[in-house]
């Protein structure tokens, strides 16, 4: 996941087929499996603040997601106060931008309600493999708590999660261990 705040110059997102301009004074946030692919003006350089992040489960979605930052919402006070953490001491500044982060989470997750983190029917795969992730879990012991058959739940995880259950996993217990 990625959360993109466009404080001057001028950026494009691009998709396949069209491109999108980030505008300034807005938030973007790409959600897991939406390939990121930005491409910038030479001639008008992009002043940003951004965070690539893990999150798990993950943001689903196949689109960008823009809110605009009004001087008066709570999205932009926070933002505001990430960006005045830059000038903190190293070890404050850890501390104070994990809380705002956190914050701007759950105020993005208030604003968009649809945002999903995760597919309905993938919740039980995501809650073993949260749970159990230091024990050996094969995708067929997840295929079978599911009741499906295993290539077909690889299959759906994937174009769920943009992952395999395996790369999932292991992705998860590299964070854990971080």
């Amino acid at each position: 996941n990625r959360i993109y705040v466009i404080l001057s110059g001028t950026a494009y997102f691009l998709y396949p087929d069209k491109e999108i301009k980030l505008i300034p004074g807005n938030l973007y946030l790409f959600p897991h499996r939406l390939p990121f692919r930005v491409r910038q003006d030479e001639s008008d350089p992009v002043n940003h603040l951004y965070f690539d992040f893990v999150i798990t489960p993950p943001f689903l979605g196949d689109s960008l997601i823009e809110i605009p930052l009004a001087s008066d919402s709570l999205i932009d006070h926070t933002v505001q106060c990430l960006l005045m953490t830059m000038d903190q001491p190293q070890g404050e500044r850890m501390r104070l931008i994990k809380g705002y982060f956190e914050s701007l989470v759950r105020l993005i997750l208030i604003k968009n309600e649809n945002l999903q983190w995760e597919e309905s029917r993938l919740s039980e795969a995501f809650r073993c493999i949260h749970e159990e992730y230091n024990r050996t879990l094969t995708d067929a012991d997840l295929a079978n708590l599911m009741h499906l058959e295993k290539n077909y739940f690889i299959r759906m995880f994937k174009k769920t999660v943009g992952l395999t259950p395996y790369q999932y996993l292991r992705e998860y217990r590299l964070n854990r261990a971080v």
